[in-house]
């Protein structure tokens, strides 16, 4: 029996490390697509949040992908200061 996942993740282009450990609770074998959301330098503060809001977001999002299935679950993640 197999019990790898094929999962969805979406981070802030700055989050880095967060596949890795996905990966790392999950059973053997599973994979993971990343899609890394574009931002601003800097924190998100409600001072910033309007020029985050309003950026130009047209531009796609870049993806580390392992697979072209589609996932079984799919999660988002930020790393928290």
């Amino acid at each position: 029996m197999n019990d790898a996942l094929h999962v969805g993740l979406m981070v802030p282009i700055n989050t880095t490390t967060m596949e890795r450990e996905l990966l790392a609770w999950l059973p053997a074998g599973s994979t993971c697509d990343t899609q890394r959301i574009p931002r601003g330098k800097g924190l998100l503060t409600k001072e910033t949040l309007p020029d985050y809001t309003s950026a130009d977001t047209s531009a796609s999002p870049t993806t580390t992908s392992t697979t072209s299935v589609d996932p079984d679950t799919s999660s988002s993640g930020t790393t928290v200061p």
